[in-house]
């Protein structure tokens, strides 16, 4: 059972009202109030694998200053604890603070554009989840900790983690299927 309509308050904040009725053994239904909740439930994921990895690595090999690596790949892939007070690919250093609010901002502005975006893409969903849940597991490690933890060393590429591979991939994706989206929308106009 579904019902849907226009709830006719203010044009940019105008929601759609959905009641769904699932047919999943769970009976959870994945929209509430006009909102999709898949995305969350990525993102919610993607938070406790980013921080559950970092801790595991805190953990496991100690301090930075340590100098500890588990080499995967002789002279390609090797695992180390680094601190990352910048953005991705260490840029901008010791700007956490600033880089905190951008996060912030950008999660805000991405719960915002994501309604006018076309509902019913799987990829879409699970992009904007990993972008959000990405973002939010850094932001967590800035608030916590006064920076980011990084892990993923390949040789002659900056180290990362999981947060940053999921905003990373979600962002490619999200901007593949816009210029698609944009291509299609001037080859049909």
């Amino acid at each position: 059972m579904r019902y849907s309509g226009r709830t006719g308050r203010f044009p940019p904040f105008d929601s759609v009202v959905v009641i769904e009725h699932s047919d999943h053994p769970s009976g959870l239904a994945t929209r509430a109030r006009g909102f999709d909740l898949w995305p969350l439930i990525v993102a919610a994921i993607v938070v406790a694998i980013d921080q559950i990895t970092k801790a595991m690595v805190i953990r496991s090999l100690g301090p930075p200053e340590a100098g500890a690596s588990k080499v995967i790949i002789p002279r390609l892939l090797d695992l180390r604890h680094d601190e990352n007070t910048g953005a991705a690919f260490s840029l901008f250093q010791g700007r956490s603070t600033t880089l905190l609010l951008i996060g912030v901002i950008v999660i805000g502005v991405l719960i915002y554009y994501y309604r006018a975006l076309p509902q019913g893409q799987p990829v879409l969903r699970l992009a904007v989840g990993g972008v959000f849940g990405g973002a939010v597991g850094n932001i967590i490690d800035r608030i916590r900790l006064g920076h980011v933890t990084d892990w993923i060393h390949f040789t002659h590429y900056p180290t990362f983690n999981i947060a940053d591979s999921c905003i990373t991939v979600g962002m490619l994706t999200l901007a593949i299927y816009l210029l698609l989206m944009d291509r299609s929308a001037r080859r049909d106009g």
